[in-house]
């Protein structure tokens, strides 16, 4: 758990710098004001383009290629990772969810629903090949 706050910390960071430095490089190259620097360098790696502001320098143009083609990487990296994270973290608590009715035998016979779903949580845990043990430990 704490390695994954450590990494979804890290590409926060990364996002931000990266957000830094193209603000940086509009405020340099396109003289436009940090508000506006910051806007656009969001507005191009987020893929909106309002169009409202846009690059008049060859230079900008050359580095706004650039700029778009990594930070959009970076940026669709840092949401399949958090995609990842939340998927990884609800399977946790299903997992535990899953223990715990194990061992309280919180589930009887009596209850055809809940018995349904148990069977469906240790499907898909069999199917991950994980079992609620491991999946805690991580």
């Amino acid at each position: 758990m704490a390695e994954m706050k450590r990494s979804f910390l890290a590409i926060l960071v990364i996002v931000a710098i990266y957000l830094a430095i193209g603000a940086g490089a509009y405020m340099w190259i396109e003289r436009w004001t940090l508000l506006d620097s910051i806007y656009f360098s969001a507005m191009t790696i987020t893929t909106v383009g309002y169009g409202d502001l846009a690059p008049a320098t060859p230079i900008a143009k050359i580095f706004t290629m650039a700029y778009a083609f990594f930070g959009i990487g970076i940026l669709f990296y840092a949401v399949g990772f958090m995609g990842r994270t939340y998927m990884e973290l609800e399977e946790r608590r299903l997992a535990h969810i899953f223990d715990r009715a194990l061992r309280k035998k919180e589930i009887k016979e009596e209850e055809p629903h809940d018995k349904h779903l148990l069977e469906e949580l240790e499907k898909d845990l069999i199917h991950r090949k994980k079992k609620p043990q491991e999946l805690k430990k991580e």
